[in-house]
């Protein structure tokens, strides 16, 4: 919903009427952590990921359409660092989406109204 400022707001009719949602079974340390590892697994194959990238710059995608787009990947992967630094650097970023929830929302939202 929308208020009078143009802020979006969620009421959770289903914990109004006591509907409440199940937990996956999965603490938020042991998502962490299990993402922390699908990361490393990314960056270990990054040659590969980077060069399939490279391969489609000819392909038309707008949000692929130079090497600055492949810096960005290689980046984000943190080839350059140790995995232990990378590590770190993931952990970061993902504390950055996380305590910026309210971003990370607005991002969700217009995801899921596009679909």
């Amino acid at each position: 919903m929308v208020d009078t400022s143009g802020r979006l707001f969620h009421i959770d009719f289903g914990h109004i009427l006591n509907n409440k949602k199940k937990k996956f079974g999965i603490t938020r340390e042991r998502f962490i952590k299990l993402c922390g590892n699908a990361y490393l697994v990314l960056r270990r194959h990054a040659h590969l990921i980077l060069t399939l990238f490279a391969m489609m710059l000819p392909s038309g995608l707008p949000e692929l359409t130079c090497v600055t787009d492949l810096e960005y990947v290689r980046k984000t992967l943190a080839v350059e660092m140790t995995e232990q630094e990378a590590l770190r650097y993931f952990n970061e970023k993902f504390d950055e989406a996380y305590n910026g929830a309210w971003t990370t929302k607005i991002d969700w939202f217009a995801h899921w109204m596009r679909s």
